[in-house]
């Protein structure tokens, strides 16, 4: 994976990445992975809230598939997202968060009303990009992926899986579940349907690596998986 790419980057199917360059990034140094799904109705944004994702926002809103919302799969962008005010004046983007995560203190650093993506509008939205939300608590209480049944299946974590970043020491392929994952025993009992219920054939995470079932065959994509419960949790403070 190329980090702190100034491009937008196709992915696979209808999803993809939005340009790193000039990311800001936390300890660990994985720049936030932000992304766009193209749909029938327009495309869905997921956990572009960045101010080095606007140039590929603005591209996108005289094509035939202009933005529709942008989507966050948890809490903790609403803290390190820097580009809302921006998306208000200039987008009016709708803002959709899981209501678990509607009551954090942050909240009131935003512009807008938020939404939900589980019902109403908000669901009709991602339901228009042929996305299912699935609800992962454990790194928030409101934690999503998303889940496209394209190209096999696509899925979309959040937080709820970290890849390894530009500069980790050990950079063999895999996923980690984020500390803090294993105070909700739902966490990892969800993973594991997910997994033993959906075809997947590409896992892409907020942080780090992306991985394709098609690059790696399927034995080391599944490893890389189920490494998600069976490894060690990310520490954000150690690189």
């Amino acid at each position: 994976m190329e980090f702190f790419a100034p491009h937008v980057r196709p992915i696979i199917g209808p999803v993809v990445m939005l340009p790193q360059k000039g990311a800001v990034t936390g300890g660990s140094k994985r720049p936030p992975n932000s992304y766009a799904i193209s749909g029938s109705t327009g495309t869905l944004l997921f956990d572009a809230a960045f101010s080095w994702n606007l140039d590929a926002i603005e591209a996108m809103i005289s094509t035939a598939q202009p933005p529709l919302a942008l989507v966050l799969s948890h809490r903790h962008l609403v803290s390190s997202g820097d580009a809302f005010h921006e998306i208000k004046e200039h987008y009016e983007l709708p803002v959709l968060l899981h209501p678990d995560d509607h009551t954090c203190p942050s909240m009131s650093r935003l512009p807008m009303a938020v939404g939900d993506p589980t019902g109403g509008k908000g669901l009709e939205i991602l339901q228009g990009v042929g996305a299912q939300l699935i609800h992962i608590p454990g790194h928030t209480a409101g934690s999503i992926m998303l889940y496209l049944p394209q190209k096999g299946g696509i899925l979309l974590t959040g937080d709820a899986a970290v890849g390894p970043g530009p500069i980790q020491p050990d950079q063999t392929p895999r996923l980690e579940r984020p500390i803090g994952a294993d105070t909700d025993p739902c966490f990892i009992p969800i993973w594991k349907e997910v997994v033993g219920s959906l075809p997947i054939a590409a896992i892409l995470p907020l942080h780090g690596a992306y991985y394709l079932r098609c690059d790696l065959g399927s034995d080391v994509f599944d490893a890389i998986v189920e490494n998600i419960w069976k490894g060690h949790p990310m520490d954000p403070r150690q690189i």
